[in-house]
């Protein structure tokens, strides 16, 4: 083969290796070209998604504006949601409601709110002030007379330990142990509605034995509060005051008043102090 034919076959392969490599080149830049604009594509989406407008309800919330999740680019590239941090205020919002507290409750038993014209209401109400402002390292009992504002404070001071994070379970006790017993025989079921009270962070326990008087089924559950290595706030409206939940369970009794030694405030029993009979009697 002569130089001239080497030389030009040289020439042509220089040639056909530069054309690939351009070709090969483009192909890159465009592919990382598509990458771009779908990358800013999705960015839009998500910029559009977190600046609309939600409908959740209970509380306005302005990172999520109300929808309960936030849009976001993983760490893949790739648009993905995480639920915001008030998902799980609203749910707890939500336990209360369905578990009989009225959104019209909720909004109106505030501290606010509270008619305290007489000494012992003033007294009462400053102990639910400032168990709300406490470490939470005790339990709150409001105990005694029927209609006496036990459940106004103590949803205010739920409302307020909501609004700074916590997570409250709210449940009347005829609630828990009907639940309780209808489900001792369905074992997986029973142990994940058990963990719910017993391990909730606050658990909010209204009308304790005003019905279902089991001391040993009342007894398990405060117990297990009681000894869990990590403090479990819980807070308690019951007409029964300490005396008489002593003489149907004295260890029982004796759990709840060493939890609750600072902020447990007893209500005479004196219709007098039926504020909620007296307002209904005005009427």
């Amino acid at each position: 083969m002569s130089e001239t034919n080497t030389g030009m076959k040289t020439t042509q392969q220089f040639i056909k290796e530069i054309t690939q490599r351009m070709t090969e080149v483009s192909s890159e830049e465009y592919e990382a070209d598509r990458q771009r604009r779908n990358y800013e594509a999705d960015l839009r989406k998500i910029e559009i998604l977190n600046a609309g407008e939600g409908e959740a309800k209970y509380f306005d919330c302005r990172i999520c504006k109300n929808k309960g999740i936030i849009a976001f680019m993983n760490e893949y590239g790739f648009p993905s949601y995480k639920d915001c941090e008030c998902k799980k205020k609203r749910e707890c919002y939500r336990m209360m409601e369905r578990s009989g507290i009225h959104p019209e409750m909720l909004r109106k038993f505030t501290f606010q709110n509270f008619e305290d014209n007489e000494l012992w209401q003033k007294d009462m109400k400053f102990k639910a002030m400032q168990y709300a402002k406490s470490d939470l390292s005790e339990w709150l009992v409001l105990s005694g007379q029927s209609g006496s504002g036990k459940t106004h404070l103590c949803t205010a001071v739920s409302k307020h330990l909501l609004s700074q994070g916590h997570e409250v379970r709210y449940m009347l006790w005829s609630e828990i142990a009907r639940r309780l017993m209808q489900l001792k025989y369905k074992e997986a079921e029973f142990d994940d509605f058990y963990r719910q009270i017993t391990d909730a962070e606050v658990l909010y326990i209204d009308d304790f034995f005003k019905s279902h008087k089991d001391p040993l089924l009342a007894y398990d559950v405060i117990n297990a509060r009681y000894l869990a290595r990590e403090k479990r706030p819980t807070i308690i409206s019951t007409e029964m005051n300490l005396d008489a939940i002593r003489n149907i369970d004295e260890a029982l009794a004796g759990r709840i008043r060493e939890r609750s030694e600072n902020y447990c405030y007893q209500i005479k029993q004196d219709p007098n102090r039926n504020y909620r009979y007296r307002k209904r009697n005005a009427g």
